[in-house]
Order: C-alpha cells, then structure tokens, then sequence
C-alpha cells in the first residue's frame, strides 16, 4: 500500500489557515491597542506601546502554548476550524490561561462565518449585588474589543 500525498497536504493547508487565522486576530487586537494608546496619549499624555509586542508566538506544533503573545491581561487561543471542536479548543484556552495566570480567551471562526469570541463573563443577582457567577459566554468579536479597550485603557492610565 502507498501513502497518498493527500493527507500531508491537507495538514499544510491546515497550518497554513491557522497561521494566517493567528495573523488576523494579531492585527486585530494590535490596532485595537494602538486606537487606545492613541487616545491615552492625547488625553492623559501617557505614551504606552503595549501594541508593538503583539505578535504570534512562536511554537513548534503541537506545543501546548498560547497562540498570541503581548496582549496583556489575557490569553489567547486561535482557532479556524470546520468541525465542531469548540469545546475542545475551549478546554485547551483553560489549560493555557491557568498556567499563565491569565483570562481564558478562545477567538474561533469557521468558514465564511464571522469571528466569534469565548470567555468568561458574569452574572449578578439584580436584588443581592454581592452574589455574581461566572459562566462561559460567546461574543461576536467586535463586542469583546470594545469590552477589551475598556479593560486595555484601564490598564495603561492606572
């Protein structure tokens, strides 16, 4: 029997879509940076470059790191995937941000969908502000950049 030259291929493609699924999400999160530096160093005249180290990180396959470096307070995991493995990919952000003491983060996208965003978010009781639970919740990716800026700007002017 022969080893069809298919399946190699395919992995390729498949790093290949997940190198460049790393790249999108960077820029992303480097130009959301670079908007607030931006408007802290107008307002507050405090210069923060926090956007120069986001970057992928570099790893050979099947490492267990995380898939972008340089974006504080949180960790990152990229996927662009078709079949159904989000909570895999989910429990593999857990695993990363723990060891790194950071906020689980899994951007995630399939085909000719748009990017979607899992994390942690809170619940409070309306009648009892003391009580608050944290359950897992998924965000179109433009509404966790706007919550990300929030966090990024508070960061930066503390």
């Amino acid at each position: 029997m022969t080893w069809n030259s298919e399946p190699p291929k395919k992995r390729k493609n498949s790093r290949a879509k997940g190198a460049r699924a790393e790249r999108d999400i960077a820029a992303v999160f480097k130009a959301t940076m670079e908007k607030v530096e931006g408007e802290v160093l107008t307002s507050h005249g405090i210069e923060a470059t926090h956007s120069e180290n986001v970057r992928r990180t570099a790893k050979p396959m099947f490492s267990q790191g995380e898939d972008l470096a340089g974006v504080p307070e949180i960790s990152i995991e990229v996927k662009h995937v078709e079949a159904n493995l989000i909570e895999a990919h989910w429990q593999q952000c857990l695993k990363q941000a723990k060891v790194r003491e950071r906020f689980p983060v899994l951007c995630y996208k399939k085909n000719h969908r748009p990017w979607r965003v899992r994390t942690y978010t809170s619940l409070q009781n309306p009648s009892r502000s003391a009580v608050m639970q944290w359950i897992v919740a998924d965000y179109d990716l433009d509404q966790f950049l706007k919550w990300y800026a929030e966090i990024y700007r508070e960061l930066i002017t503390r």
